[in-house]
């Protein structure tokens, strides 16, 4: 074997240990590829849920701003749940869906979705913001269920100067509901499921 060969084949072997050397590396310094991938994906949850948080509270605001009156079942109700967006779509068979917070005494406690659909002669799209106020704990215990159901008749009420004098509970639970654009709107909630996801 020449002089020139052994060299090459050592220096094969060299390259063979520092990609070895490399390779390994992350696990040497205590990285994990897919820990920093889960600790990523964790962050990125943590940011949905607080602009949701920070959502759902501006969309409180515009329920008061609309109805100040609203404030007394904000300080009176055990609890209440804030969807700053439910949008609903149709064409024929239609659906709707959307996030929002639970609060309890005003701190967050679990995230929640609300989801309908329905079937029948129907076309377009809406999207509104809806407050459910919690009576008492009973009210909030069945919410949090997960198998919450609006009766196929319900209805929430359209969000508006002084309708909250009028209002009252039905069944432990208010609902209320208002536009984005902060215009009145009466929705149909029959059929509504909403699940709950403590924080």
């Amino acid at each position: 074997m020449t002089r020139y060969s052994v060299r090459r084949r050592t220096m094969f072997r060299y390259l063979i240990i520092m990609a070895i050397g490399a390779w390994s590396m992350p696990a040497w310094s205590g990285w994990n590829p897919a820990q920093d991938a889960k600790a990523t994906t964790g962050s990125e949850a943590a940011v949905d849920k607080d602009d949701l948080n920070r959502k759902s509270r501006d969309a409180l605001k515009q329920f008061l701003e609309v109805d100040p009156e609203l404030n007394v079942f904000v300080t009176k109700a055990y609890a209440y749940a804030v969807y700053p967006s439910i949008t609903k779509a149709a064409i024929g068979i239609g659906g709707a869906s959307g996030k929002g917070i639970v609060f309890v005494q005003g701190k967050a406690i679990g995230t929640s979705r609300a989801s309908q659909f329905s079937i029948g002669a129907q076309l377009g799209a809406s999207s509104l913001s809806e407050v459910i106020f919690f009576k008492d704990e009973a009210a909030l215990d069945d919410f949090k269920t997960g198998k919450f159901v609006f009766a196929a008749t319900a209805s929430a009420v359209a969000a508006s100067a002084g309708v909250a004098k009028n209002s009252d509970y039905n069944r432990g639970v208010a609902v209320f509901a208002i536009t984005q654009g902060g215009l009145i709107a009466e929705a149909a909630i029959g059929g509504m499921k909403y699940s709950f996801k403590p924080l």
